[in-house]
């Protein structure tokens, strides 16, 4: 297995993201205004071909280039981002389709069934039990059953039975046990 980490600057998140929610008029407007602070769902996201050839050019840059050539950088912290917050905005828009009043427990509920399903993915090579899962996401089995089939389309089980070779072989890892003034993206590749 091998890790990969990158570091952004703790407010760089806002900034990319205002970029994409804010119209051009608004940008030019008032291009230094505050902007709220963005939390990723601490989750396991597919890797898609796009955010890895941003990636592998991080990896294969050679480190007289990173040092001396800060346009460069910077241009690919920002795209690197970008792609980053397209996920994180899909992630958001799956979270409408749990049925909860407030946004909050949404949330709640979107992380507690993200961490049955990596639980499934991790252990796709032996048997586990519902109640196994639900114990993991700390959801009754049947709360856990009705919500995890509609954000994903599936039961746990059809999950389990069908989790293709590529979902186990790559995968980003958004973490936040690290320094508080970066955000972390750390990428698992097996």
């Amino acid at each position: 297995m091998e890790s990969f980490c990158v570091f952004f600057r703790n407010d760089l998140a806002g900034e990319v993201l205002r970029t994409l929610d804010t119209s051009t008029n608004g940008l030019l407007t008032d291009p230094y205004r505050e902007h709220n602070p963005i939390e990723f769902f601490e989750k396991t996201y597919l890797i898609s071909p796009g955010l890895n050839t941003q990636l592998e050019s991080f990896k294969t840059a050679e480190l007289p280039v990173l040092k001396h050539d800060l346009v460069w950088l910077e241009e690919k912290y920002l795209t690197l981002m970008q792609t980053l917050l397209l996920e994180q905005i899909h992630s958001w828009k799956e979270i409408e389709n749990l049925h909860a009043i407030r946004r909050s427990t949404k949330e709640e509920l979107y992380k507690r069934i993200s961490i049955a399903h990596d639980y499934i993915r991790s252990l796709y090579d032996r048997p586990i039990t519902l109640n196994e899962i639900a114990r993991c996401a700390c959801l009754s089995p049947n709360h856990l059953l009705r919500n995890y089939a509609r954000l994903y389309g599936k039961t746990p089980f059809q999950h389990q039975q069908n989790v293709p070779s590529a979902d186990r072989d790559v995968s980003l890892t958004v973490s936040k046990k690290v320094k508080k003034q970066f955000k972390p993206v750390c990428i698992n590749v097996d």
